[in-house]
């Protein structure tokens, strides 16, 4: 995943309005006052921590960073999964997420606001 997705997927997994706003971004559906994208820094020292204790890895591809889970972040990820009572509306999110296909492009889209208002 690209550093860009990562933080705009961060951004709208961090309450249920921020949720809700994303995908109906990436429906189509913007409003001028729309904010797609909130960078928090705590999400690049998650990195740092995830990437130090070997759950991800991080590699520049075509001028900017590409995040890519590795076997421990997959088994982290699997035991999350797993847990019916664990990150429920986070799971939720990320499954509703996946039916929208957040391309590359829908993203570079979203950030420099070339959706249709």
């Amino acid at each position: 995943m690209p550093l860009k997705k990562a933080h705009l997927v961060c951004s709208g997994a961090s309450n249920h309005e921020s949720r809700e706003r994303l995908l109906r971004l990436l429906e189509g559906n913007r409003h001028l006052g729309d904010v797609p994208l909130r960078i928090d820094p705590s999400l690049n020292r998650a990195i740092e921590y995830a990437i130090a204790e070997k759950l991800i890895s991080a590699h520049v591809r075509s001028e900017t960073c590409v995040l890519q889970l590795e076997p421990g972040g997959l088994a982290l990820a699997s035991q999350i999964i797993a847990d019916t009572d664990c990150m429920v509306e986070e799971q939720a999110f990320a499954e509703a997420l996946r039916g929208q296909r957040v391309t590359n492009d829908r993203v570079e889209q979203l950030l420099n606001w070339e959706a249709t208002l």
